[in-house]
């Protein structure tokens, strides 16, 4: 039988997934910073409901640091190299405090990776980059059998493809109508 909380989880990653989602479709970085705090704050909530405690603490972090990015952002500056290598810290203290199988290796990598994506100050190329972290993620839920995170990553995955897709497809056809 499904339990309230396994209800609720799977509904607030329905809910996160949109959110991230929306950050996929805006064309400036404070917006998609500030779309994707608010998804992951939902996504890092939902693990609370199915005791996942480790998972919900690291994206917690993310968070945090998301939000630092985008006030560095906003001051027009760079995020200080020592506060981002204060959060992969956190991120490899708090993976291998909780860490079960070796699988639970593959999302600490991620959001190691994510780290170094929000430095790109190009947004195409960050959530092309993303792309490949949904990837992992897929196969991280596979592997650890949550199934429905994987289909919520994988959404996103292939929502992010046919963003950037279309995207690419605009700016050729506006460069080959103003030659």
């Amino acid at each position: 039988m499904l339990s309230t909380n396994f209800i609720t989880a799977q509904i607030l990653g329905i809910i996160s997934s949109f959110f991230l989602c929306i950050s996929y479709i805006v064309k400036n970085k404070k917006h998609f910073l500030l779309f994707s705090i608010l998804g992951d704050i939902i996504y890092a909530t939902s693990f609370l409901f199915v005791n996942s405690v480790g998972t919900a603490i690291i994206t917690f972090l993310s968070c945090l640091q998301t939000l630092c990015f985008y006030y560095f952002e906003i001051k027009n500056e760079k995020l200080p190299i020592w506060i981002a290598f204060l959060f992969i810290l956190c991120f490899i203290v708090v993976g291998v405090v909780n860490l079960n199988t070796i699988w639970d290796v593959l999302p600490i990598v991620v959001y190691i990776y994510y780290t170094f994506t929000l430095y790109n100050k190009d947004l195409n190329k960050l959530k092309l980059m993303f792309i490949i972290a949904n990837i992992i993620l897929v196969i991280y839920d596979v592997l650890v059998t949550a199934y429905t995170n994987a289909l919520e990553d994988f959404f996103e995955a292939t929502f992010l493809i046919i963003i950037l897709t279309t995207d690419y497809l605009k700016k050729i056809k506006t460069e080959s109508a103003n030659p």
